[in-house]
């Protein structure tokens, strides 16, 4: 059972290593994308979105014969960028934002590009002009980009509840929650297949080093790229079946895409990136050949990209801006419930202490405070009451969940936490004026 067992320590290894990327870019990152999110939910008012894409190209496309191409911004990319020509028109060519200026050096316009990193290096876009290329934004995009960005926008992911809510009322459908990497290259898989794809083909996704290059030339963007460098080095096999030097951190994106790509019977994913590391569960071409199979019949994105509605017209945008501006009525009625079981709970704990817990006035008192527990669960703002209030009041969760715990220390406990949501809602409610509100109405 060697070989079982390897792969399973291998499975238990990878998932101890995404945990730990997770619990980093939370603590790292959350609330900056509470920002981002605020910031592109304005950005949305005016944008298209990949639900109605989604259903124009299942009209449109023969998926059997148009596939897409994934621009990835790794260093083989310089090897066969400039056979993307022979492709354009017969796939839809979709670019991650670290690939643009090599694309613009070669004068090539892919259909459309994608970024989701929200602190996505603003010199990736300096002398690259991309306001023609629609621009695929999630929640967590950087918003300055997609400010500077005077072109199409397509949201693929509800930039706060308030949008999902409001969509759903509006379209009788939501919005997807793609899955997410940490990793546009690999985040754009699953976006495209979202759409219908079921040839997809990579170039430029090496997830390796290239002597000491990690990304496209193209790219010049040396800051941003050092730490890559210094990353510890291992070693995996090949797309050519030797060795190649990779980091810890492009090794989980690889088996992340792996994990996905086995068993899959629902599409192909071709790697044509003709160098970096093995992704297995893909077919290995040279782009040629992918172009030659795969890229059979010729078809308009442009022109459908341009002409896919805006997701809400005149009056639904006027809608929606109303619908914004009436979240401060519920900030308010969560922050008058927050401070109503504040009031309560010392005459709780008063009880507790005079072990009256199975009081009738002890009953009383804690079924008018009872719907406060669920108070980061039940709204539209639970996402960013949660990231504002995790970071005062991670260690007081866990002592409410010790089975040790006394009736008295819970209450006190629990109090914490609520006053900690009392701080959470007024920098909330701050935040959301700040932000939203007066940037709609001035």
């Amino acid at each position: 059972y060697g070989k079982e067992y390897r792969l399973f320590m291998e499975q238990i290894q990878y998932q101890i290593a995404m945990e730990d990327i997770k619990i980093n870019t939370v603590m790292q990152f959350e609330e900056k994308s509470v920002d981002a999110s605020m910031s592109n939910l304005i950005n949305s008012i005016n944008a298209k979105d990949i639900v109605t894409l989604r259903n124009t190209l299942q009209k449109e496309i023969d998926f059997d014969n148009i596939p897409a191409i994934i621009v990835a911004a790794g260093p083989s990319l310089d090897k066969n960028v400039n056979l993307l020509s022979l492709a354009k028109g017969k796939a839809f060519i979709l670019a991650v934002d670290a690939a643009l200026r090599t694309l613009s050096l070669y004068g090539i316009k892919p259909d459309a590009f994608y970024s989701v990193d929200v602190e996505a290096p603003l010199e990736f876009f300096n002398n690259v002009d991309y306001d023609e290329i629609p621009f695929f934004i999630t929640d967590a995009t950087r918003p300055e980009l997609v400010e500077r960005h005077n072109g199409i926008h397509i949201i693929t992911k509800a930039p706060m509840q308030i949008y999902q809510r409001f969509y759903q009322k509006k379209k009788n459908c939501t919005l997807p929650s793609l899955e997410v990497s940490g990793a546009v290259g690999s985040d754009a898989m699953l976006l495209v297949r979202y759409l219908g794809f079921k040839n997809i083909i990579y170039i430029g996704q090496d997830l390796a080093y290239l002597g000491e290059q990690t990304h496209t030339k193209g790219m010049n963007a040396e800051e941003t790229i050092t730490g890559t460098r210094k990353a510890e080095r291992i070693l995996v096999k090949g797309i050519d079946g030797g060795e190649v030097e990779t980091n810890l951190q492009f090794d989980l994106y690889r088996k992340w895409m792996e994990v996905r790509l086995k068993n899959n019977k629902e599409y192909t994913v071709i790697d044509a990136t003709e160098g970096g590391a093995l992704i297995r569960g893909s077919k290995v071409m040279t782009f040629n050949e992918a172009i030659s199979e795969y890229c059979k019949e010729e078809m308009d994105f442009e022109k459908i990209l341009k002409e896919l509605p805006l997701t809400f017209n005149e009056q639904e945008k006027s809608d929606f801006r109303e619908y914004i501006y009436s979240r401060n009525d519920e900030i308010l009625k969560l922050h008058m419930r927050i401070e109503k079981a504040i009031e309560i709970y010392p005459k709780l704990i008063e009880l507790a202490e005079e072990k009256k817990e199975e009081t009738k006035e002890f009953a009383e008192l804690y079924y008018e405070i009872r719907d406060v527990q669920n108070i980061d669960r039940d709204t539209e703002f639970s996402v960013e009451l949660q990231i504002y209030n995790r970071k005062n009041n991670f260690e007081d969760t866990n002592k409410v969940y010790d089975k040790n715990t006394t009736v008295v220390e819970l209450l006190q406990h629990s109090l914490k936490i609520i006053k900690g949501y009392n701080e959470a809602i007024v920098q909330l409610k701050k935040d959301y004026e700040e932000k939203v509100i007066s940037k709609i109405y001035g």
